[in-house]
């Protein structure tokens, strides 16, 4: 199979989710990343340590939230999303597929999306590499 039919199946396993759901994830990820950063600057050392453990938190909630009041097939979705841009050229379009089904997650999506540091990027990512 070609890498452009490769493409083509793995855009096919995205059924749930749009664009436009994908970007919201992003900017609420970059909005509350941006939002740690700020509650964590100009103050003392061990203050700062506990208040970026404290904004962290609320931060991964934020977004664990935002994900986990979607449906299951959408959180799947985002997560193969997620996983292919971060590694676009090793995936094939069975792995994708398989990640796309909610059945291959024993976890809780919304906090393990949350939890990827990279997210924002990883999303972007994915939707470059299948054109959406």
């Amino acid at each position: 199979m070609s890498r452009r039919e490769e493409l083509i199946r793995m855009r096919a396993a995205f059924r749930a989710i749009t664009r436009d759901l994908v970007e919201e994830v992003i900017t609420i990820a970059h909005r509350e990343n941006e939002r740690g950063a700020r509650g964590t600057a100009s103050r003392g050392k061990v203050r700062q340590a506990a208040t970026a453990t404290y904004v962290g938190r609320i931060t991964l909630m934020t977004v664990a939230a935002f994900i986990n009041s979607l449906s299951e097939k959408e959180q799947a979705e985002l997560a193969a999303l997620m996983v292919l841009g971060r590694e676009p050229h090793s995936l094939r379009a069975w792995d994708v597929e398989a990640a796309a089904d909610p059945a291959s997650w024993t976890c809780d999506l919304g906090q393990y999306l949350a939890s990827k540091g990279g997210l924002a990027r990883y999303l972007q990512e994915g939707m470059r590499v299948i054109g959406m």
